[in-house]
């Protein structure tokens, strides 16, 4: 059962590695890019956090 699940994933699976791909690089990259652009503007003045 393990393995028909698998071959019934499979095509998904492959059909979407960019989309997965760009997913996580955008998960990771626009938290980091908020909390530098965060960090920059209270450094630059407004630290009413």
């Amino acid at each position: 059962m393990l393995q028909s699940a698998e071959d019934y994933y499979q095509p998904y699976i492959a059909a979407s590695w960019i989309r997965w791909i760009r997913f996580v690089f955008f998960a990771d990259l626009a938290p980091a890019a908020l909390v530098l652009y965060c960090d920059y503007d209270v450094s630059s003045g407004d630290d009413s956090l």
